[in-house]
């Protein structure tokens, strides 16, 4: 891969010093997360026992666990409102019998929401509802790094169904959805023409499909051993490569997973996760990228995960100890090993000892790049990222009343791993810069601060470090970890100001990123500017039906970069009606 490259670099300089282009594009979806990190958030209540304190997950290997991803600091535009479901939300009305919501809002700069829901029939056998979720947004963007003006546009629609019934003594659920997006790329440029991924123009616009079906099976109460299998079947579909001239690609993901499990005592238990993942794609072969990188091409390939693990609760401590072994097979033949381990202790009255240690195949698939960095060139099919060890540990306490205390740290390390950048001015998609050896570390505080009814108040301070090594294409600038920040602080709110009026707060900080440049042919880390965001929501409750809300994002007017050269949105805003039937 790294030959590869770097004649894709010679050849990109070459051409770089005889042609001359200027054009760029900009989107609204900024799907990501700052930093990797396990959800293991637990609930702390004041008790003597430890069954009534924090709860630890049933032991599973994620099906596509996402590696150095960015937190949402600007989803599908306008952000995501929280809706309040129809039943029993707000203490003044009784909900109980409604089965349904509408949330239609729109804003500036051409902003549209949409969020709606509802039960079609729920018997005493039956239960089946839907939900539908649009959002999109239009306008122009500086960049400002080449004074261009772009017009951006995303708009993201998708309806899901979920099905719910017995199948004699067995519990079945089951769910279809599909999902459209329309949206543009964007980003620096300048006056060269390279006969390899322009895409797109500005007046072009990439299109993706998925289709996603599912369905689960669980044992019968009381069984001698219990057990959960489920099948799902999820299709991605482009509308262009990597340029408007090549189809894009097709991918089929079928998964067979399941969990088993059997109690040995009442204090112990022995399971099994398992799960069989296979990837089948179709390409256009045609694609100039894969003459130039054909190790981006995507290949079919399948996984087979196969976890067993032994758990033990105690009084003040319950613990899990497992195994996490992956096989690779079709294209390429690989074996995994990698810990899987997660426990709590009560090491002391109301202070916990929290941790895990895990580890795994990230499957970078097209429906995983899409989720969290949509902007990926589209030919582009990443290698598997394997983890030996992702490990975290969090010192917690509710030893004051309402408020909740901890201190972590983290380690993590991999091969493989991606950072994104431009890489060239006339290249609107982002391309991957694959690191190996790649090691990350982190320490931090997080604090929650419950108002009893008034609603609660969260805080977290992360600080990032990264050693990276064996680039794999050659820069005059030393590896850094492109567009993570070194530091991470967010604050959320939630209050209940009176029994009719709802209002949230977002306040989210990150420092230290830093993009890649090109100056003559030759790339330059530059300093991107801070994110310091700040976003605020309220919802009015007009009566049982009724209701109104408002959104404001980046009240602080701050321009930064989602990646360098690719402008976040500045002040936008959306407002609405709500109602509920």
């Amino acid at each position: 891969m790294k030959k590869s490259i770097n004649y894709t670099l010679a050849f990109i300089f070459g051409i770089h010093t005889c042609f001359a282009q200027k054009k760029a594009e900009q989107d609204t979806t900024f799907n990501q997360k700052v930093v990797l990190e396990r959800e293991f958030n637990p609930i702390f209540r004041d008790a003597t026992r430890l069954e009534l304190y924090p709860k630890i997950s049933e032991p599973a290997v994620q099906k596509s666990p996402i590696q150095y991803q960015f937190n949402k600091l600007e989803a599908k535009l306008p952000l995501q409102w929280k809706t309040l479901p129809p039943e029993k939300k707000m203490d003044s009305y009784d909900y109980s019998n409604q089965t349904g919501y509408v949330n239609l809002g729109f804003g500036l700069p051409a902003n549209s929401y949409l969020n709606a829901g509802g039960v079609i029939f729920d018997d005493e056998i039956n239960q089946l509802n839907y939900s539908v979720d649009h959002r999109s947004i239009k306008n122009d963007r500086s960049i400002s790094q080449t004074n261009d003006k772009q017009s951006v546009y995303s708009a993201d629609t998708k309806a899901q169904f979920n099905f719910n019934r017995p199948i004699g003594e067995y519990k079945m659920d089951a769910s279809m959805s599909f999902s459209h997006a329309n949206f543009n790329y964007f980003g620096t440029s300048n006056s060269v023409y390279i006969p390899i991924p322009t895409y797109p123009t500005t007046t072009q616009e990439q299109s993706n499909n998925v289709l996603n079906i599912q369905a689960h099976i669980q044992a019968p109460e009381g069984s001698d051993i219990n057990y959960t299998a489920g099948i799902q079947y999820n299709y991605f579909d482009k509308k262009y490569g990597s340029d408007t001239q090549f189809h894009g690609g097709n991918e089929h993901h079928i998964t067979i997973d399941g969990d088993a499990w059997k109690e040995l005592t009442k204090s112990s238990k022995l399971g099994l996760h398992f799960a069989l993942n296979n990837f089948i794609y179709t390409n256009d072969s045609t694609d100039i990228l894969y003459s130039l990188l054909p190790e981006y091409k995507a290949k079919n390939s399948g996984h087979l995960t196969f976890a067993p693990h032994y758990d033990l609760t105690a009084n003040t401590y319950k613990i899990s100890l497992g195994i996490n072994t992956q096989f690779s097979f079709y294209n390429y033949s690989k074996a995994y090993i990698s810990p899987l381990i997660s426990g709590i202790w009560e090491f002391s009255p109301k202070f916990f000892l929290l941790g895990n240690m895990g580890g795994g195949t990230q499957y970078n698939s097209f429906t995983e790049s899409d989720n969290h960095t949509r902007y990926l060139n589209p030919a582009i099919r990443l290698n598997e990222t394997f983890t030996p060890i992702d490990a975290n540990f969090t010192i917690k306490s509710n030893l004051f009343p309402r408020l909740e205390f901890g201190l972590n740290g983290g380690y993590k390390s991999g091969d493989e791993y991606y950072f994104m950048s431009q890489m060239v001015h006339s290249v609107n998609s982002l391309f991957p810069i694959a690191m190996t050896n790649t090691k990350q570390y982190s320490v931090g505080i997080e604090a929650k601060y419950s108002l009893k009814d008034l609603g609660d108040i969260s805080f977290k301070l992360t600080k990032y470090s990264y050693d990276l090594k064996a680039f794999s294409i050659p820069l005059n600038e030393s590896a850094v970890a492109w567009n993570k920040p070194s530091l991470e602080l967010s604050l959320d709110a939630d209050f209940r100001i009176t029994n009719k009026i709802n209002a949230g707060l977002h306040y989210y900080i990150a420092n230290d990123r830093y993009g890649l440049d090109e100056v003559s042919g030759t790339f330059v880390t530059k300093e991107m500017n801070p994110i310091n965001l700040l976003n605020l929501n309220s919802r009015y409750t007009i009566n049982k039906n009724w209701s109104a809300f408002a959104q404001f994002n980046n009240i602080l007017f701050q321009n930064y970069d989602l990646w360098y050269g690719m402008p976040a949105q500045n002040f936008n805003f959306v407002v609405g009606a709500g109602f509920s039937y």
